[in-house]
């Protein structure tokens, strides 16, 4: 996707991690191009910039240093706003199903 990047900071492929962490940024007015749904809860810290948080077709504003909590098969998107790029830091498990 033009304008968004995406870094992951521990092994995807290892069951002995069944934990993830990754870290994504946006520029200004770039997001996820759908609402994606998952089978894993998420954590989500913005670290950079402010960003709107779509959860369950309800749209929630973000900035840094706020929490946002994904349950599992929770509808979710995330779009930066403002000026500045907007950046978070992604946290969820990855080798069993949530809840």
């Amino acid at each position: 996707m033009i304008g968004a990047g995406y870094r992951e900071l521990l092994p995807t492929g290892d069951p002995a991690f069944d934990f993830n962490m990754s870290l994504l940024a946006f520029d200004a007015g770039v997001g996820h191009d759908n609402i994606e749904v998952h089978d894993e809860e998420h954590g989500l810290y913005m670290t950079a910039g402010a960003g709107l948080y779509c959860l369950n077709d309800e749209l929630l504003e973000g900035q840094r240093d706020d929490f946002v909590y994904m349950a599992p098969h929770c509808p979710q998107g995330f779009t930066a706003t403002g000026r500045e790029p907007a950046e978070y830091l992604l946290c969820k498990d990855v080798w069993r199903d949530g809840f």
